[in-house]
């Protein structure tokens, strides 16, 4: 009875909790719970699994790129572990569900996502871009959309101030350049070491950020529409 929105929220769930549970463990029950996890994606009707109230202008969107970090962990986590036909279903669903129609939608600038300044952008180019990296053997686009994803994640840490500050707040800070962190340790290990944006003047300075924002345990100087709590 769960609406497409609901199915896709917790199937990404259960696919990346499967995939780093495996990964630590070696438990092959894993497998299962990831196999039902992608049954549960395949299910899902809209296309891109977007579903966001400005559908109809935008049909790929945060819901997409949830969806191709959990594809891509479960790609990357199980490894050669996974049966051919489940293989050959997740590189299926990762390429023509999401890395095809993101990189069409990049190259053609045809959402306000693909060229805004803030956090929206590094989480969308930075997530396909980790997808394009998990696939690259089965997308052969690979390296243009790794590209987006690099020119993207730059244009956001490039808004942040030089003492490694955050203008949105400790909230936003954690999500948005969480999604940037996570996206430059993948390039790294993608690179073997040749990429790494962890030199970056930005990311050299803000993880002390919600150390200078923090008024007393538990509670932050927030903004934006976080809240006052972590």
């Amino acid at each position: 009875g769960l609406d497409d929105d609901a199915l896709r929220a917790r199937a990404t769930g259960k696919m990346t909790a499967a995939s780093f549970y495996y990964l630590f463990t070696g438990d092959r029950k894993a497998l299962k719970w990831a196999g039902e996890a992608l049954d549960a994606l395949a299910a899902v009707r809209r296309p891109h699994f977007c579903y966001i109230t400005l559908v109809g202008s935008v049909d790929i969107d945060l819901q997409t790129a949830g969806v191709t970090r959990a594809l891509a962990a479960m790609r990357t986590c199980f490894a050669g572990a996974l049966d051919p036909a489940t293989a050959r279903r997740l590189d299926r669903m990762a390429v023509e569900r999401c890395l095809g129609p993101a990189l069409e939608a990049l190259r053609t600038r045809k959402y306000w996502w693909t060229e805004c300044r803030h956090n929206w952008r590094s989480v969308m180019a930075g997530s396909f871009a980790m997808g394009a990296m998990a696939f690259a053997d089965a997308f052969d686009d690979w390296r243009e959309l790794v590209e987006y994803g690099l020119e993207g994640v730059l244009v956001v840490l490039e808004d942040g101030d030089r003492a490694g500050g955050w203008q949105e707040g400790p909230g936003y800070w954690e999500y948005g350049i969480g999604h940037c962190a996570e996206f430059a340790a993948a390039l790294k290990l993608f690179t073997g070491g040749e990429v790494d944006l962890f030199r970056h003047r930005y990311l050299k300075r803000t993880g002390d950020f919600p150390i200078y924002m923090t008024a007393a345990p538990g509670r932050f100087w927030n903004w934006s529409d976080c809240g006052k709590t972590a």
